[in-house]
């Protein structure tokens, strides 16, 4: 459970600040950008996250709520129909019985205070959960992206060797001589939403299950500019894009696009920022490197 303390917890009832209006033509959730924070097969995902499981086995699924307001997660190959009000930051913590491969949609809907009187409209995030249930011992590689609408992104290969991608009008087959990878305009053309890959790598005379999940965005979406972060002793300095109406390090926040916050520069941190459209990024600082890294 320490791992789950490091989510985004936004006590904004007892913090100075209000919410800034967010200029962005589109908010995350119309146009087709997950942003929901959740965490399932040890690991923490940003809207959008694979997970492989065996038949008839239980994984748990937990989805962060921000301030109050309501979680709700769907599925019906899931069999998951979860929909309930939370207080206080409180995580939904879902038990699934995985019985086969299936999706799991999930929509936050935050309620932040004096949202009334700002007179801003507040968006909701959404996500998905795809859960691929395996019934063999065959080696697996799972990979998920969020792509904007006329851009490109690429599925490294393990190794050298054929190659079999179909899915979403993809027929795909060819045989590589070197390590390489795959670029997504080389299967299909995929407008917007999200499209699942299947396919098998053999090398060697061994073969390995692939499973390429990409969501599409729309091309108007744009993401939050990456921060000025300055460390000036054990504090940390952040000035991010006027847009953003919430700061946080760790457990900490404000309701404000700039802030100052206690750093402690030989541990490890995560730095969040969000709009009320929805539009998040994440900082991790390695105390190793002594640098940042970035996740939107």
């Amino acid at each position: 459970m320490k791992k789950y303390l490091l989510f985004f917890l936004l006590f904004l009832a007892s913090c100075l600040g209000k919410l800034r209006p967010d200029p962005s033509p589109i908010s995350a959730y119309d146009a087709g950008y997950p942003t929901v924070e959740f965490y399932a097969c040890d690991q923490r995902f940003n809207g959008v996250g694979i997970c492989p499981a065996s038949p008839n086995t239980h994984m748990s699924l937990l989805i962060q709520g921000y301030y109050k307001g309501t979680i709700e997660a769907v599925s019906d190959r899931c069999r998951v129909n979860y929909k309930a009000r939370y207080d206080n930051n409180t995580p939904a913590v879902i038990d699934i019985e995985v019985k086969e491969s299936c999706n799991i949609d999930i929509v936050v809907t935050p309620e932040y205070p004096n949202e009334a009187k700002s007179a801003l409209e507040i968006a909701p995030l959404k996500g998905r959960l795809y859960i691929r249930a395996f019934t063999d011992a065959l080696p697996y590689k799972l990979q998920s992206n969020k792509v904007q609408q006329g851009t490109d992104e690429m599925f490294d290969l393990p190794d050298a060797g054929r190659v079999v991608f179909k899915g979403c009008g993809a027929n795909f087959d060819r045989t590589f001589d070197r390590k390489t990878f795959i670029r997504l305009s080389e299967l299909v053309s995929v407008t917007k939403g999200d499209c699942t890959f299947n396919g098998v790598f053999i090398s060697g005379g061994k073969s390995t299950r692939l499973i390429w999940q990409v969501w599409i965005y729309d091309q108007t979406f744009t993401q939050i500019p990456i921060p000025s972060v300055n460390i000036k002793k054990t504090q940390l300095v952040v000035t991010a894009d006027t847009a953003v109406s919430i700061s946080a390090i760790d457990q900490d926040y404000i309701v404000k696009n700039t802030a100052k916050f206690d750093f402690e520069p030989k541990v490890g941190h995560t730095l969040r920022l969000l709009t009320i459209k929805g539009r998040n990024l994440w900082g991790y600082w390695d105390p190793k490197t002594q640098t940042w890294g970035w996740v939107k």
